[in-house]
């Protein structure tokens, strides 16, 4: 009995045209002469046959045994060849680390079946190997350029991150486009596009150093990839703070869980300070000067709005505008988190980190009442 696609594929013309997906095509550049490709739920061969066309070596998969025959005619149409797989993809497994890159055009699944098939696509590039991908996402239900009509097969972005662990995304957004692939693909459409590289994930052997080879693995990626890294890093690292100190307060109460946090900001806000004095060339004592440059280095840099005014040789306020926590309850309705015995541990440990002159005094602070454009304040001195 046909299926619905090899139905959806039985005519003359071709469903989705005959040219390349756009966001596919765009990224022609990245890809060296000669690439091994894998494309899954392929389809008529346009994204597949166009690769041929640019020099690659590419494998097209599809459950529709009528649209990778079509797929070859129009590759030998175009005087190139492709080889072509009919299979369930719930079956389908391919050749581990052996791919260039992978394409995945509009390859809508249920979630279950969704996250096994990224997972082994993920797990077929090669390290540094490239995925495109594009797919319509729950917004597209208000349009009628095409796609599922059922939400769970739509796609999201955050889903498709913790789908692709592995991927170091340099582009993963989603946006409303112009679409015009074919007869079913016309129209505006809220669509996810991705693009990524596979982590090298280099093993780590005797007599090499652990930090070169991570660093080895960012030296692959461009600027916009890497910027996106250390915000999500700084992002996880918040989450992971706030998920243990509520782990404690549920078990031990809010008081046993503040005295906590402090103990761990005791430690932790040193060995914050040295390992950036110790990227950036600093010694201590370096007074303000190095104390604010410090200071705009932190984790919390990359997550909050934080200024420094009054700033002379010997003195500084330092003022937190937007404190990403306390927003974050503020919009949920609730009270300011008490963070001023945490914020004295805190601030002055770093500061003496980076000098062991600085004196540290809280301005404000919760639970004590702070300015309504501003949530602490800290004023740094140090004798002349």
């Amino acid at each position: 009995m046909p299926s619905t696609w090899d139905e959806r594929f039985a005519g003359e013309g071709f469903a989705y045209g005959t040219a390349p997906n756009r966001w596919l095509e765009a990224q022609a550049a990245r890809l060296r002469p000669g690439s091994r490709v894998l494309s899954l739920g392929e389809g008529e061969g346009r994204n597949a046959a166009w690769l041929a066309s640019q020099g690659h070596r590419v494998e097209a998969v599809d459950g529709s045994s009528v649209g990778l025959a079509k797929a070859e005619r129009l590759a030998r149409d175009r005087g190139v060849a492709i080889r072509t797989t009919v299979a369930d993809l719930a079956d389908y497994v391919p050749e581990p680390g052996a791919y260039d890159l992978v394409v995945l055009v509009f390859l809508h699944l249920p979630p279950a079946l969704r996250a096994l098939v990224h997972a082994r696509a993920e797990a077929a590039l090669a390290p540094g190997g490239l995925l495109v991908l594009e797919a319509f996402t729950p917004r597209q239900l208000a349009f009628s350029s095409g796609g599922p009509k059922q939400a769970e097969a739509l796609y999201q972005a955050e889903a498709l991150r913790l789908d692709l662990p592995g991927i170091a995304w340099e582009v993963l957004r989603e946006e409303e486009i112009e679409l015009d692939e074919g007869p079913l693909h016309r129209g505006r459409a809220a669509v996810v596009r991705g693009l990524g590289r596979r982590a090298t994930g280099l093993p780590v052997v005797r007599g090499r150093d652990p930090d070169e080879e991570a660093a080895a693995s960012l030296r692959a990626l461009d600027k916009e990839a890497l910027i996106r890294i250390v915000l999500d890093d700084a992002k996880n690292w918040l989450a992971h703070d706030g998920l243990w100190f509520q782990a404690v307060e549920r078990t031990h109460g809010m008081d046993a869980a503040i005295d906590a946090d402090r103990a761990a900001w005791e430690k932790f806000t040193v060995v914050e300070a040295r390992r950036i004095m110790e990227r950036l060339g600093l010694r201590p004592g370096g007074g303000i000067p190095a104390l604010l440059e410090c200071l705009g280095q932190r984790l919390y840099a990359r997550l909050n709005i934080q200024e420094a005014t009054e700033v002379t040789a010997t003195r500084a306020v330092f003022t937190m505008r937007d404190c990403r926590v306390q927003s974050a309850r503020q919009r949920k309705g609730l009270p300011d988190f008490p963070c001023k015995s945490v914020g004295l541990v805190e601030y002055a440990g770093f500061a003496r980190a980076v000098d062991p002159r600085i004196q540290t005094r809280c301005l404000a602070c919760p639970p004590d009442p702070h300015p309504s454009d501003s949530w602490c304040s800290w004023e740094f001195t140090v004798e002349a």
